[in-house]
C-alpha cells in the first residue's frame, strides 16, 4: 500500500516537473507576443503622441517578462537578458539593437526602423508559437511516461 502511494506521488512529481519545464516555451512565446505588440505601439507612438518609453511601459500591462527586459534596458542595467534561458543569444542581439536604436534619431528613421523590425519580430513569433505548439505537450506526456515507469519500478 505504501509503495503504491509513494509511486502515485513521484507521477504526480515527475508530471509537475515537466508542466514547470514547459512553461519556458509559453513565456518565450508570451514575450514575442508582447514585443510585437510594443512594436506597433511604438510605430503609433513615435507618429502622433511621442511618450517616452517608462511611460509606455508604466501604461502597458505585458503578460511575459518583456517590461522586465525593457526596464533593464531603460536604466541602461546590465543583468540576465537572456532571462535564464528563456531567449536565445541571437535574439538577445537583437533586441541590444533594437534598444539600443530607439530614441536616437528622427521620426521617420524610427518608424523605418520599427517596420524593418516588425518582420524580424514577426519571425521570432511564429518560431517561438511552433515551438511551443510542439514541446509543451511533450514535455508533460513525457514527464508524465517517465513517472510511470517510476512507478513501476518501485512496485
Amino acid at each position: 500500500m505504501g509503495n503504491i502511494f509513494l509511486g502515485i506521488i513521484i507521477v504526480v512529481m515527475f508530471t509537475l516537473c515537466g508542466y514547470k519545464y514547459s512553461q519556458k516555451y509559453k513565456e518565450r512565446k508570451d514575450f514575442f507576443i508582447d514585443m510585437f505588440s510594443f512594436n506597433e505601439l511604438m510605430i503609433s507612438e513615435v507618429s502622433f503622441r511621442k511618450r517616452t518609453l517608462m511611460e509606455i511601459n508604466n501604461r502597458q500591462n505585458y503578460k511575459s517578462r518583456f517590461s522586465t527586459i525593457m526596464n533593464y534596458y531603460i536604466k541602461n542595467e546590465d543583468a540576465d537578458k537572456t532571462q535564464n534561458g528563456l531567449l536565445k543569444e541571437e535574439e538577445v542581439d537583437f533586441i541590444d539593437t533594437y534598444f539600443s536604436m530607439l530614441g536616437r534619431s528622427d521620426s521617420d528613421s524610427q518608424i523605418k526602423m520599427l517596420d524593418t523590425s516588425k518582420s524580424t519580430i514577426k519571425k521570432y513569433m511564429d518560431s517561438s508559437s511552433s515551438e511551443a505548439a510542439k514541446y509543451t505537450n511533450l514535455c508533460v506526456k513525457l514527464s508524465f511516461l517517465l513517472g510511470l515507469i517510476a512507478f513501476l519500478i518501485i512496485i
